[in-house]
């Protein structure tokens, strides 16, 4: 991440950037490709002295994966786990199921019944299927939440929001009133907003999440005749 320190070309600089977010260093504009540029400076300064995670190849991994053009449904979180657990995807587990994603997963077994209930903790299954799982600020250091905040992730996400609801018929899951900060941006028409409380709010309460977002969202992909989405 500290490939961009010695040029201020615009080509040379999406074409650094491409390994890192694959086909968004195309789409996204060079003021946003400037910022985050800063902002992964600033994290590989701070991790000189401290531990940060998610891994280093998996905090921007999510880029890589999903190209804009097959993005289907947005699902935002806050920031990433900072005891190890976390992989790159907002709610996905490297490690252990915490309490956000048991909700989530029990919430799922009750939308959409089924047997054939994947193991797949990580949630690599719902990007495989165009979930851009995103976390608002994609890096933290070790046992402290939100230590990343002023780095200048949102202003990246921001633009990464902004440039997804530009997209025909995305369908965006916004839980907790964090993530409804972000309904501000999402002015496309075309595009779905569906909101729910987050699922950890649940387990604070010692409550079942049961969310019906994940058969709403369906229903939706199903109206517009496109694919649903396979949650377990």
């Amino acid at each position: 991440m500290d490939l961009f320190s010695d040029s201020n070309d615009v080509q040379t600089l999406r074409d650094r950037f491409i390994p890192i977010l694959g086909a968004w260093a195309s789409v996204l504009n060079t003021n946003t490709l400037e910022r985050l540029k800063t902002t992964l400076s600033l994290i590989s300064k701070d991790s000189e002295n401290n531990i940060v995670y998610p891994d280093r190849k998996d905090i921007l991994k999510l880029f890589r994966e999903i190209s804009p053009n097959n993005i289907r449904v947005v699902v935002i979180g806050q920031d990433p786990f900072h005891n190890g657990n976390a992989n790159g995807y907002s709610f996905g587990c490297k490690l252990n199921v915490t309490p956000s994603l048991k909700q989530i997963i029990d919430s799922m077994k009750k939308s959409v019944p089924t047997t054939n209930i994947k193991k797949d903790i990580g949630l690599q299954y719902l990007a495989n299927q165009g979930v851009f799982l995103l976390n608002t600020i994609l890096s933290v250091r070790a046992g402290n939440p939100l230590s990343h905040n002023n780095l200048g992730w949102q202003s990246f996400t921001t633009d990464v929001v902004k440039y997804i609801q530009s997209q025909p018929n995305i369908v965006w899951l916004l839980w907790g009133s964090k993530a409804k900060e972000y309904e501000k941006y999402i002015i496309n028409p075309t595009n779905f907003i569906i909101e729910d409380t987050h699922p950890v709010s649940a387990s604070y309460n010692n409550k079942d999440w049961n969310s019906k977002c994940f058969v709403e969202c369906n229903n939706i992909l199903k109206e517009k005749n496109l694919k649903e989405i396979v949650w377990l």
